[in-house]
């Protein structure tokens, strides 16, 4: 039987592939800063409510 880690990446790799396939999703970040350091230094700079807002907003526009 595989083990627990095995069928996690199988799962993982699968959703990425799917989300691909489906809606263009790349699983790659094209940004820099990353959407997570973004979201913290919009927090910081902005306040918790606002920089989560931007941190979502760029979010959903990641291509």
């Amino acid at each position: 039987m595989k083990s627990p880690g095995n069928f996690y990446q199988f799962l993982n790799s699968f959703k990425h592939h799917l989300l691909f396939s489906l809606f263009g999703y790349s699983p790659a970040c094209h940004q820099n800063p990353s959407c997570s350091e973004y979201t913290a230094l919009q927090i910081k700079k902005n306040g918790t409510i606002v920089g989560l807002l931007r941190g979502l907003w760029r979010v959903l526009h990641c291509k």
